[in-house]
């Protein structure tokens, strides 16, 4: 499990697996493991999601033979959108070479990690980090 901040470990009482998650202050949760879904990432945050799920439609498209840049498709862009007005945007080439997960998902909770993905690919991010002016005005109009 990826978390820096959680402890989560897996174990079995009788003939059940569960999972147990440990916070910083020593809280302890335990869950069935059929009740969890254990994703690669390191925080529930809506940035990390959306980088894996666009990584996992892009994959499920592959595995089915579809080749979205034959389709004129270039790039894909997912939004994940924990309340109103908190969102995420992941957009990335679907020719993209590396791996997403591990080029865009911070592993050990350092905050910089984000910055490759965040000033290419977030809007939010690219207007306060790469100050893209446009976006900006594109905003004040709505």
């Amino acid at each position: 499990m990826l978390s820096d901040v959680l402890r989560i470990e897996e174990f079995e009482l009788k003939g059940v697996k569960h999972i147990q998650i440990v916070c910083e202050d020593e809280t302890l949760f335990v869950f069935p493991k059929s009740d969890c879904l254990c994703l690669p990432i390191s925080h529930a945050t809506t940035e990390e999601m959306s980088v894996y799920i666009w990584y996992k439609i892009r994959d499920m498209l592959k595995d089915n033979d579809v080749d979205l840049s034959k389709r004129g498709i270039k790039t894909m862009e997912i939004t994940v959108q924990e309340a109103v007005g908190q969102e995420s945007v992941f957009r990335c080439d679907v020719d993209y070479k590396g791996d997403v997960l591990k080029d865009y998902i911070p592993i050990g909770g350092d905050p910089g990690y984000f910055a490759k993905a965040c000033q290419q690919y977030c809007v939010s991010c690219r207007k306060s980090h790469v100050g893209n002016d446009d976006d900006e005005e594109e905003e004040e109009k709505v």
